[in-house]
C-alpha cells in the first residue's frame, strides 16, 4: 500500500468515526506504510474511545516501537499489563520491546514465559 492509497477501513471510519476496530486496522495499515506517527495518533484515538482495549494498547506499543520509542512502548505495555497481568498478547509485546531494546536475555525469557 503506497502512502497515498487509502486504507480499506477508511469507509467504515467515514460512516462511524468512533469505530475502534476500524481505527486499529487503519493504525496497523499506517505502521506498515511507514507512517508510525500517524499510526500512534490513530491508536491513541482508539484508546480514548475504549480505554481498556488490549488490542489498542498493543497497536500503540507497536507504533511507538516502530518509532524507536522503546521507553514509551514499555510505559504503554506496562500500563496494559497492570490491568491484565496474564494477557499473552501484551506479554508478547513486552518481550518484543525488550528484544528491540537489545535486552536479549530478558526479552527471550519473557517471550518463552508469556503463556505460563
Amino acid at each position: 500500500m503506497s502512502s497515498t492509497s487509502r486504507c480499506p477501513c477508511d469507509s467504515a471510519l467515514a460512516q462511524n468515526p468512533l469505530y475502534v476496530d476500524a481505527m486499529l486496522n487503519r493504525s496497523i495499515s499506517l505502521i506498515w506504510s511507514s507512517r508510525p506517527e500517524e499510526a500512534e495518533q490513530q491508536a491513541q484515538a482508539a484508546l480514548d474511545v475504549q480505554p481498556t482495549s488490549l488490542e489498542a494498547i498493543s497497536v500503540l506499543v507497536m507504533a511507538r516501537r516502530w518509532q524507536l520509542d522503546y521507553a514509551g512502548a514499555m510505559q504503554v505495555v506496562d500500563r496494559g499489563l497492570a490491568m491484565t497481568p496474564e494477557d499473552p498478547l501484551l506479554k508478547f509485546q513486552r518481550s518484543m520491546t525488550l528484544l528491540s531494546m537489545g535486552d536479549i536475555g530478558e526479552g527471550f525469557r519473557e517471550y518463552e514465559g508469556r503463556f505460563s
